[in-house]
């Protein structure tokens, strides 16, 4: 198709030529314009994508959105923020993946009401792009979030707060720390990690004892990064773990802490956590 291979040469001489297929009448032709034009990343094409957000065909919207989250424009935040009342879910679900890919706060607002949306992709991603955007802002929606009926959620909800980065996001990750669901508990643990705030020591000290080693693993990870003394009792007795990946975290843990006298780290990485959207 003429429109899709203008699209793989990323040409911007192009553009004119793609918007006028917005126009056309065959849909698969509005479909693969549109995807060219996100192909060509720049910001002369947000106006015909953002009209294009309109197309009677979902299919065709749907495509709009994706390529307006190639851009990476602030610019298309209003015509994306439309499109989060899509009646189609999909179109929604690209209208928040789009915003994510911009990272800028001003989405913020528009995307909080997907984390309540009726489909469960919809919320998964409205979940996702506020972690993406890592704005303060998002800290106590996604907050509310850690204990919802859907694993999925809960565990994009977690990751979110993690992405953020703030101190504010300790105490609902705290409550994610004992949930239900191992894995919830493991991203709680790395999520404080990456916060790394001194509020976090006491409920990772806690976390070395539950019963799953990912768990412990990532709590003392966790623990390493945020460097302090107070952990360093919990860490030593989780030198014994019967599990070999505990004792190894709890060493690389000990070495971020103690620097010269700690024992020789053996973990050098992080725990891998899953990006479960």
């Amino acid at each position: 198709m003429a429109a899709r291979g203008l699209g793989e040469l990323e040409d911007s001489t192009s553009i004119a030529a793609l918007a006028r297929a917005l126009d056309d009448a065959a849909p698969q032709v509005r479909v693969a314009a549109a995807w060219a034009l996100g192909e060509i990343e720049t910001p002369r094409v947000i106006e015909p994508l953002s009209e294009a957000l309109r197309d009677r065909v979902t299919d065709v919207r749907e495509m709009a959105a994706w390529a307006l989250g190639q851009i990476e424009s602030a610019r298309a935040i209003p015509a994306l923020g439309g499109a989060l009342k899509d009646a189609s879910p999909g179109v929604r679900r690209a209208a928040a993946w789009a915003l994510g890919q911009i990272e800028d706060a001003g989405a913020v607002d528009l995307l909080v009401p997907l984390l309540r949306d009726q489909d469960l992709h919809v919320r998964l991603a409205a979940a996702h792009a506020l972690g993406e955007i890592q704005s303060p802002q998002a800290v106590r929606p996604l907050g509310g979030l850690v204990g919802d009926d859907s694993p999925d959620v809960k565990r994009a909800a977690i990751w979110g707060l993690g992405e953020i980065q703030d101190a504010s996001a300790i105490e609902p990750l705290s409550v994610a720390l004992k949930d239900a669901d191992p894995e919830a508990r493991q991203l709680a643990a790395w999520a404080m990690g990456e916060i790394e705030g001194a509020d976090a020591v006491a409920p990772l000290v806690a976390a070395l004892k539950d019963r799953e080693p990912d768990v412990r693993v990532a709590a003392a990870w966790a623990l390493g990064q945020i460097e302090s003394a107070r952990a360093v009792e919990a860490l030593k007795a989780a030198l014994n773990d019967e599990a070999s990946e505990v004792r190894g975290a709890a060493r690389w843990a000990l070495a971020q802490i103690e620097d010269e006298d700690a024992v020789r780290p053996r973990v050098k990485a992080r725990p891998r956590v899953k990006n479960r959207i």
